[in-house]
């Protein structure tokens, strides 16, 4: 296992929210007592507000022994799953290593080569798998083709709050105001990550005094039972919508697979990244373990893991696009529902069983289409044919 950025990252929550997939995924791996040593808050229920009015609280849905949900900090995650994956004598874990790039046999990846230690060094493997983000160094190597792009249309900021007041209990919150989408992350009993998400229109043109613009926002917000008393733990965070894109890249090939942002980036609206990247690592060892060789033909191997991804997160990410394109701002993406106001509580309930995984984004894109303001086209996943234009 090689780390190029070894450091720990500090506590961040952007895109971190564990639905109960996530959390009984880490039960699996053995984090079950490590959890429920810490003191992360469980969130048992949701409150999704689309028209600005209340919005209804719905219970977190049960998946084995899970019924909530929990936002743990990177810092922590990051060294459980270590100190986990130490424990395994078959795997060595290299801190500050810096690959440079892939070595290949035959158009075939077999290893990677870089620096570590200020020395040259190169690794063979059977397969090279790139966790490493947006900026994918094994992506780039291999030319894994963009299958589907979407620019956003707003930026997110986000920071950790202590002071947030709720009046029922540790809840996520998801709230549109205008043409701003709110949320709250209970992460402990002090902390609470909240986020915003500003539209390009409205974003601000300098981060000068960030940190104290977005609190004043934060405090006149509709979350919780109040957040006039917030005081920012740290720095305000976030990514800008300059050069920000959704994507869905080819994830497999000839000995190399990506997994988690280096395969498919989706809106951070509703928190799922780190779910969908543990998901996918999962299902890539469990179906590279069905036999891939140095020198055996991995392709149809890696081709079943191509369409696990897009059968399992291809509608997701496509509703992920659609909220990003509604109008140009998050406020668009509300007046979609305002045609059948009487449905928001229902539609409500579909939006967190999505978030959930309870209920398939087809369901939940099925719902959409029946809006008449809602003309925008499905698009067929890549397994069914290459998507290159945006919805």
């Amino acid at each position: 296992m090689l780390l190029e950025q070894w450091d720990i990252l500090p506590p961040i929550v952007s895109t971190h929210v564990l639905y109960p997939f996530g959390v009984e995924l880490l039960h699996r791996l053995g984090l079950k007592g490590k959890l429920e040593e810490s003191d992360f808050v469980k969130s048992r229920k949701t409150r999704i507000d689309l028209l600005g009015d209340g919005g209804k609280k719905i219970d977190v849905q049960r998946l084995n022994d899970v019924d909530y949900m929990l936002c743990p900090t990177r810092d922590w995650l990051d060294n459980e799953l270590l100190e986990l994956a130490s424990s395994y004598p078959s795997i060595t874990i290299m801190r500050n290593m810096r690959v440079k790039g892939l070595t290949k046999d035959d158009n075939r990846v077999t290893g990677v080569f870089g620096v570590y230690d200020n020395q040259t060094v190169s690794f063979h493997s059977n397969l090279v798998v790139g966790a490493d983000g947006r900026n994918s160094v094994v992506a780039k190597c291999v030319g894994a083709k963009t299958l589907h792009q979407q620019k956003m249309q707003h930026s997110v900021y986000y920071g950790y709050y202590s002071g947030f007041q709720q009046s029922d209990g540790p809840m996520t919150e998801f709230v549109y105001e205008g043409s701003e989408i709110h949320y709250a992350f209970p992460v402990t009993q002090r902390l609470t990550c909240l986020t915003i998400n500003l539209s390009s229109k409205n974003d601000f043109n300098s981060n000068a005094s960030l940190g104290d613009r977005i609190t004043d926002k934060f405090k006149n917000a509709n979350l919780g039972l109040s957040t006039g008393g917030i005081r920012l733990d740290g720095r305000v965070m976030g990514i800008k919508h300059n050069n920000h894109y959704l994507y869905v890249r080819q994830c497999a090939g000839k000995g190399w697979a990506l997994v988690g942002d280096a395969a498919i980036h989706t809106n951070p609206t509703f928190g799922q990244g780190i779910g969908m990247a543990l998901r996918m690592s999962e299902s890539l060892a469990q179906i590279a373990a069905l036999g891939i060789t140095r020198t055996g033909n991995s392709s149809a191997v890696l081709a079943k893991y191509s369409r696990w991804r897009d059968r399992t997160f291809w509608d997701l990410y496509l509703l992920s696009a659609l909220i990003t394109n509604a109008g140009g701002s998050p406020k668009g993406f509300s007046r979609y529902y305002r045609n059948e106001v009487n449905r928001s509580a229902e539609l409500a309930e579909i939006t967190f069983s999505v978030m959930n995984e309870t209920v398939s984004p087809l369901t939940y894109l099925k719902e959409l289409f029946k809006t008449s303001i809602l003309k925008l086209p499905y698009t067929k996943s890549p397994t069914d044919r290459l998507a290159r234009t945006p919805i």
